[in-house]
């Protein structure tokens, strides 16, 4: 429960030990997302910890950097390790997302990107203005890609991968800079 130890529960007597207790204690951890703790008759303690599983890390200016899990929970960076996820910089605001009302769809299309293999390799970052409007930024080619709002993110990425799949195979990886998702219906190549 702590680095340094302070927490050793061995030499508690089985009285002395609320089971609810370190339950909560080991929740509060902001890397865990479940635990549960048993005892059996012997007095030997169970503990089965899930972890949170960051799927994007938020940069802000001037503020402190932080991951997301795909619940929308804020965990912090750590020293000792750094998880290898879709970057999300905010462009000309530092408010901490709002998962839960104006959000939401950003939060979707974070866990959708982090489940598509496809996806998750090619989309570098993503950036967010204060309308919450987003420009990807690719790990191949050159194109800055204008995604627009999140509310029909599924269909724009869709369109993303036909861009991959069947246009650039045909025209070259360097024949575009820019492509334009915010349509319906359509991708915009310039």
């Amino acid at each position: 429960m702590s680095d340094d130890h302070a927490d050793d529960i061995s030499k508690l007597r089985h009285k002395e030990l609320s089971i609810k207790k370190l339950e909560s204690r080991v929740k509060a951890n902001l890397f865990v997302h479940a635990c549960e703790i048993a005892r059996n008759l012997s007095g030997d303690l169970f503990v089965e910890v899930t972890l949170s599983r960051p799927i994007a890390r938020f940069i802000r200016q001037g503020k402190p950097d932080f991951y997301i899990d795909s619940l929308g929970k804020i965990m912090p960076l750590r020293d000792r390790y750094t998880a290898r996820v879709l970057v999300v910089t905010q462009e000309d605001y530092n408010e901490l997302p709002d998962f839960e009302r104006k959000d939401r769809h950003l939060l979707e299309m974070l866990k959708y990107i982090y489940q598509d293999n496809f996806l998750k390799a090619q989309i570098a970052q993503v950036s967010i203005n204060r309308k919450r409007d987003l420009t990807m930024y690719m790990q191949l080619g050159k194109q800055v890609v204008t995604f627009g709002k999140t509310g029909s993110f599924e269909e724009k990425l869709k369109k993303l991968k036909i861009f991959y799949k069947e246009i650039l195979p045909h025209k070259g990886w360097d024949a575009y800079k820019r492509v334009n998702l915010k349509y319906d219906q359509q991708i915009i190549c310039e």
